[in-house]
């Protein structure tokens, strides 16, 4: 062993002198010179086109509100002063990026509702404020936002953008939302123009049915062709004198290298303050137009029905797009099955609410909602201390034969939904079962209490969807007290064993905070292995814990969960403490909140 050592030293010594000895080797030389690296620009301008209705009920342009490719300085979206029910008004809003590919966002915030003053009419009305934030007209002026193609006509193949969809006092929050986002598809495309439609109505916009094939054909903006109605019946007065301003604010961001970005995950644009989170308190409306009526206790009539199944019976009677008002009481079970708004006149949270209970242990659904277009808004819907021998839901979204769209569950108490062993139990739900091909869009899930939804061995949940989705928006909730063996206060759950189509939908604004998460089996906010999490963002929440997995096998393929600017119930939030992956699946939790949102007023 000795000698087989001397031998290598031996050798690396003559390598070492053979190198020493050579004086020189062919070579050349080549010099780049001049070599630079050029910043590219993102570099945002708007222009402006705005029609609004003159005195003879006519769309006109609006030059006040009109303007050429420029940077915003003092230029108005809205300027508009004597607005009337009916009123209605339209804009082509063009962004203008820059040379290169960027992601677009939008916020709106309320800065001011003055009342300036209150006459007769409004005090009839039962205006009591005054003052810079006592007006009522924020609740009466609805919008809806749409990616459109240049010719300000909302047409098929066009999108809303749900979170702009509403009344000002809902949508204009100071919240970043997109138009083109990680959420929504492609970015902006460098030297192009993307288009964003705005409609507002002082009263129900809706649109008017004539959608036309969405291709811009250049042909002027008349009446009747912009895509929607406005109806402005009803007993609006008071709103008479009041007025609104709103700040608004575009944001461009570069999509190279940054191909995660969702608009959400921005903090409010400068100005704003922090938004509230959890359930809005619910304002019954006023004179509401009603075409029929719901009592537990009335005489049937002509537009009106009674007992404790007023409800089914009314919704049996009417007609597509029509509106059943229900008169506090007690009410069975019931099944929505056409385009309907089924409207509380009192306030749920109050003395005297619309309570929906079960009408025995085998009343699996206390609402079934199985058409387009529906509202279910300011009802409180009571398990009433009965267990449900089979799977249980306070509302539950769920075709028979096609998709849904256009489903809003909002400002209504759920609460004591309890399934019986071998059961899970739902506060709220979207439903599809395994490879249906159905799903579900353009809908909003908000403003609702959830509280005390229990199994005893199976999942228990407050807001659940399980199936596809695209522009669905779970927000301003308030859910507390879900229990199961397993289960959370939000989950996007699938039964698919291939990956499921999710996009531009979000959970914002939400507090989940009170016993719904123990950190191993039940969590605040839980999206499943198997859902395109790329397409879900996580937002300005209020949650103790999350998890990215979980159920269904993982496959590799789910993408980056963005949960973005929560608070987490502290101000560093950890893996495997406040945040859960399971598999492959990756949760982004940076820049968390270093304080508790507020909650709403």
């Amino acid at each position: 062993m000795p000698r087989l050592l001397l031998s290598l030293a031996i050798i690396v010594a003559l390598g070492g002198g053979a190198v020493a000895s050579t004086g020189a080797f062919f070579n050349d030389t080549e010099t780049s010179t001049g070599n630079t690296f050029t910043a590219g620009a993102i570099d945002l301008k708007i222009d402006n086109t705005s029609y609004v209705t003159n005195n003879a009920g006519t769309l006109v342009a609006s030059p006040n509100n009109s303007w050429q490719l420029a940077d915003l300085t003092n230029q108005l979206f809205f300027s508009f002063n004597d607005v009337k029910p009916g009123d209605i008004g339209e804009d082509t809003i063009s962004v203008h990026a820059g040379s290169n590919n960027a992601w677009a966002c939008m916020a709106a915030k309320i800065t001011g509702t003055p009342d300036n003053g209150i006459n007769n009419s409004e005090v009839k009305a039962g205006d009591i404020t005054d003052g810079a934030i006592g007006g009522e007209l924020q609740n009466f002026l609805n919008f809806v936002f749409w990616n459109d193609d240049g010719d300000n006509v909302y047409e098929a193949g066009e999108t809303q953008v749900t979170q702009l969809t509403g009344p000002a006092s809902g949508i204009f929050n100071g919240t970043w939302l997109p138009f083109a986002d990680a959420s929504t598809g492609s970015p902006i495309a460098g030297n192009s123009t993307k288009y964003i439609g705005k409609a507002w109505c002082f009263g129900t916009l809706a649109s008017n049915g004539t959608l036309q094939d969405g291709v811009n054909t250049g042909t002027p903006l008349t009446r009747g062709t912009t895509g929607f109605t406005c109806d402005g019946s009803g007993n609006n007065n008071i709103a008479q004198t009041d007025g609104i301003s709103v700040d608004v604010s575009f944001q461009a961001v570069q999509s190279r290298n940054n191909v995660q970005f969702l608009c959400a995950s921005l903090p409010p644009f400068a100005g704003s303050a922090r938004p509230f989170v959890g359930a809005l308190n619910y304002v019954a409306p006023v004179a509401p137009t009603c075409n029929i009526t719901a009592n537990d206790d009335g005489a049937a009539s002509a537009g009106f029905t009674n007992g404790v199944n007023a409800i089914s019976t009314a919704i049996t009677q009417a007609t597509i797009g029509q509106t059943i008002c229900v008169a506090p009481g007690t009410y069975n079970e019931f099944t929505v099955d056409k385009s309907l708004t089924i409207l509380g006149l009192s306030d749920p949270e109050g003395g005297t609410p619309v309570v929906v209970v079960p009408s025995s242990s085998s009343a699996t659904d206390l609402a079934l909602i199985e058409a387009n277009n529906v509202t279910v808004t300011g009802l409180k819907f009571d398990g009433n201390g009965i267990v449900t021998a089979d799977q249980a839901a306070g509302v539950r979204v769920s075709p028979i034969l096609a998709s849904l769209s256009g489903v809003n569950v909002t400002y209504n108490i759920i609460t004591n939904i309890s399934a019986a062993t071998g059961f899970a139990s739902k506060g709220l739900q979207w439903f599809t079962d395994t490879n249906s091909g159905f799903s579900l869009s353009n809908s909003n899930f908000a403003n609702n209490t959830i509280s005390n939804i229990s199994s005893v061995n199976k999942g228990g949940y407050g807001v659940q969807t399980v199936g596809a989705m695209s522009n669905v928006a779970i927000q301003n909730n308030t859910i507390s007290n879900t229990t199961g063996a397993w289960g959370a206060g939000i989950a996007v759950d699938t039964k698919n064993t291939t990956l499921t189509s999710v996009s531009g939908s979000t959970i914002t604004r939400n507090q989940v905070m009170t016993s719904v998460s123990n950190g191993t089996s039940r969590f605040a906010v839980q999206v499943e292995n198997g859902i395109d999490a790329t397409g879900v963002g996580v937002h300005q929440n209020n949650i103790e814990t999350s998890v990215h997995g979980g159920g269904n096998i993982a496959l590799g393929t789910e993408g980056i969960l963005n949960a973005q600017n929560n608070w987490w119930g502290t101000a560093a939030p950890v893996l495997l403490t406040d945040v859960f992956n399971s598999g492959t699946n990756v949760t982004d939790f940076t820049f968390p909140e270093a304080s508790i949102f507020a909650l709403n007023p």
